[in-house]
């Protein structure tokens, strides 16, 4: 009941300044995006789920609300399953969270932020092509943190433009983590995302004290290689869980576009993570690659991704390898909505599946 009253009380503060937005202040603009996706398994090694299709949507708003150039306060609203499917789904088991809700203070050359935000960590969970390429990235993607950060930027074109964020944080437990509509349990081992975090329920950053950090140093615009991107992060979680270690990670990745000619190019992406004390457990350490060449000509465009995502253990458990590899093609209409179509293959300790997937996208964009 109280996530319902904050979130209708934002509508009454958001709604009446959206006529603000007219390049004076305060303002407010707003991105409002939505897939429609079918998830297609045809093939799975684990004959208690079998084949199965997956209709799901997921709709991301995101809001700022500007009172003066450099002061804003930054909200993001996801409506998506809470669940992983047992069977055939039909748009089932959504449910509506807030994911972030920070206040930012932001020059040309610094920034703070507080509240709940998404730690810098990484990028292969939100870069990486295709419909299933960010699956093995998003086991590191740091989300819902309350917490304080800050940014630096800094260079020139001649010896590159950097960006330094740097945030310390813990999972936000209170009731703005609860959610709407299907509201799982979080000892159901379908469950994706519980109802609401909790402190009881342990795991990584949920610590309840500002004693998880991360650091994410970014490169680009660099004179002599003008086309590429390079960024380097590192993080140290605690674990609420009682004796679970601290897990540190580092992650490194580049991007480059290379240009073809008439109108085509050519984007080689690759990212390495490594963990240590994976998920709390000091006897394994975890290892991340996701890596992919995208070739876009005009609207249309044509990927292929590769991951691997391999545990190390020191102790009782076995060491296992899993492996991600797609191929996929997408259509971006004159209207902005995009089409994509993929096939893919994955395993995940031991079961193998293969996938056709489809996905309709679009973005509405406020003034």
């Amino acid at each position: 009941m109280k996530s319902m009253t904050f979130l209708a009380g934002g509508v009454v503060l958001f709604a009446p300044m959206v006529a603000l937005a007219d390049g004076t202040f305060p303002m407010i603009n707003s991105e409002t995006s939505i897939e429609v996706q079918n998830d297609g398994v045809i093939r799975n090694s684990d004959k208690s789920m079998g084949t199965y299709d997956d209709l799901h949507l997921k709709v991301e708003q995101e809001t700022g609300v500007f009172l003066s150039p450099e002061f804003g306060i930054k909200s993001q609203v996801v409506l998506e399953p809470l669940m992983t499917p047992d069977g055939d789904r039909f748009f089932a088991n959504n449910g509506l969270y807030l994911e972030q809700l920070y206040a930012q203070y932001r020059t040309d050359i610094a920034g703070i932020y507080a509240g709940k935000f998404n730690p810098a960590f990484g990028r292969a969970y939100d870069d990486a092509p295709g419909i299933y390429g960010t699956d093995f990235a998003g086991d590191y993607e740091l989300t819902e943190a309350d917490g304080i950060g800050g940014v630096v930027d800094f260079g020139n074109d001649r010896v590159g433009h950097y960006e330094v964020k740097g945030a310390a944080f813990t999972l936000d437990t209170t009731f703005l983590s609860e959610s709407l509509f299907t509201r799982p349990n979080g000892s159901n081992p379908r469950t994706d995302r519980p109802r609401r975090f909790t402190r009881d329920q342990g795991g990584l950053y949920n610590t309840g004290d500002l004693d998880n950090f991360t650091v994410d140093l970014g490169l680009y615009g660099l004179a002599a290689v003008p086309d590429l991107t390079a960024y380097v992060s590192f993080e140290s979680l605690g674990n609420g869980t009682p004796g679970a270690s601290r897990q540190t990670g580092v992650a490194a990745g580049l991007g480059y576009e290379v240009d073809l000619g008439g109108g085509m190019s050519l984007v080689p992406r690759a990212e390495y993570a490594h963990f240590n004390n994976a998920d709390g457990d000091p006897a394994t350490n975890a290892d991340y690659v996701t890596a992919s060449v995208e070739l876009d000509k005009g609207p249309w465009d044509v990927a292929v991704v590769g991951g691997v995502r391999k545990f190390n253990s020191n102790g009782a458990a076995a060491d296992y390898t899993d492996h991600l590899r797609e191929v996929s093609a997408g259509y971006t209409f004159e209207n902005g909505v995009k089409l994509e179509v993929s096939a893919a293959g994955e395993s995940d300790a031991g079961t193998d599946t293969t996938l056709i997937g489809a996905k309709l996208s679009w973005s509405l964009r406020g003034p």
